[in-house]
């Protein structure tokens, strides 16, 4: 339950803070390769770090069950 807490802390964080301090790499981004690409890389991100955190909590609850 300790890392439960830890990865919805990095994935709000990353969700509603994150916005602000990546502003200027996004800003960056678009202005070198577009908006298309720039959303796509930010999509693509956001679901790894899902991915990472859903197999991060499936892991926790098979050692913590069994």
């Amino acid at each position: 339950i300790g890392k439960r807490s830890t990865i919805l802390g990095i994935y709000y964080f990353s969700s509603q803070e994150g916005g602000a301090i990546l502003n200027p790499l996004a800003g960056y981004m678009i202005d070198h390769y577009g908006f298309t690409m720039t959303y796509g890389i930010a999509g693509c991100a956001i679901f790894l770090i899902t991915l990472v955190c859903s197999f991060w909590l499936w892991g926790d609850r098979k050692q913590t069950d069994g």
